[in-house]
Parts: structure tokens; C-alpha cells; sequence
């Protein structure tokens, strides 16, 4: 039972470093809810149920983790931006990135309220750059299935955006 617990989780994307952890999790799980089992003779079954569950777990938890300073400054070499340019440019590209900063935060924000097969699609697609038969084969899903999700996440997250946009230009008093 072990080795097709491990296989599944392979399958499913784990690194490999997680794939001890993650069997012995579903396995603790499996002894603790052991009196909820109805059919013995659906026992392997009940603990693959129990392994999908904790994927689609890790991968809903994924992107609730916020991003780190040190990931952003490892991107950046840990340097601090050149301070030979004049003050204007400085202070535009200061501005840029704020706007930036400002725009991914949203984005995190709207994701994180996305159902779980959107959040996992897109966690998936546009933070762990994986491919559409990747994100099917890890969701057990179609690959037309995860095409769809995508495009309802892009469109309903471009809708909150110009919602978002027009609210801020009517608040900052448009003329």
C-alpha cells in the first residue's frame, strides 16, 4: 500500500523530498479515521481517496503562502538598484514597481478566493509554470477541463480588475 501511496504522490507533482512525509500523512490519517470506513473491501480505494484529498490540499495551501523578501531579493542578486540615474527616472521606477507590488498582491488576494479547482489550476499554470497535461494529470481532470477553468479564472479575474480599476478612478476624483 505504501509503494502506490508514493507512486501517487510522484505522480501528482511532490517533490521528492515531501514523498515520505506525505505517505506517512495519509496513513495516520487513514488509521485515525479507520471507524468511518464502511466496506472493508474498499479499503484501498478509501486511502487513495485520502491521498487526492491531501494533494489538492498541498496544492490549495501553495498559494497561501505570501512571498518572501529573501525570494525577491535572491531575484533581484540581493543588490539594491543602482543609484547613478537622476532622480526622476528613480523615482518613476519607484513608482512602476509600487504599481506592481500593488497588482500582485490583488492578484494574490483575488486567487486566494477562487473555488479550489480554479485556485488549483491557476496556482498551478501562473505560479509553478506547469504545463496544461501536468496540471490535468496532478488534478485528475481533462486537459479541456483545466483550458476552461483557466479561461473562466482570466475572465473573472479581469472583470474584478476593471471593477477594481473603475472604482479607483471614480475614488481618486476623476475630472
Amino acid at each position: 500500500m505504501e509503494t502506490l501511496i508514493c507512486s501517487y504522490g510522484r505522480s501528482r507533482g511532490l517533490d521528492e523530498s515531501d514523498i515520505g512525509d506525505f505517505c506517512q500523512q495519509v496513513m495516520t490519517i487513514a488509521l485515525e479515521k479507520l471507524g468511518h470506513l464502511r466496506d472493508s473491501q474498499k479499503f484501498s480505494s478509501w486511502v487513495m481517496a485520502i491521498a487526492r484529498n491531501l494533494v489538492s490540499r498541498h496544492y490549495r495551501d501553495k498559494i497561501k503562502q505570501p512571498l518572501s523578501l529573501e525570494v525577491l531579493e535572491e531575484d533581484n542578486g540581493g543588490d539594491p538598484p543602482a543609484r547613478d540615474e537622476d532622480p526622476e527616472s528613480v523615482l518613476l521606477d519607484a513608482e512602476r514597481q509600487r504599481q506592481i507590488d500593488d497588482d500582485v498582491g490583488w492578484l494574490l488576494d483575488e486567487a486566494r478566493r477562487l473555488p479550489p479547482r480554479q485556485q488549483s489550476c491557476f496556482t498551478l499554470r501562473f505560479f509553478q509554470d506547469r504545463d496544461l497535461q501536468s496540471i490535468a494529470k496532478t488534478l485528475m481532470i481533462s486537459v479541456g477541463t483545466v483550458k476552461s477553468t483557466l479561461a473562466t479564472v482570466r475572465e473573472k479575474l479581469r472583470k474584478k480588475r476593471d471593477e477594481r480599476d473603475a472604482h479607483s478612478s471614480v475614488k481618486g476624483g476623476v475630472s
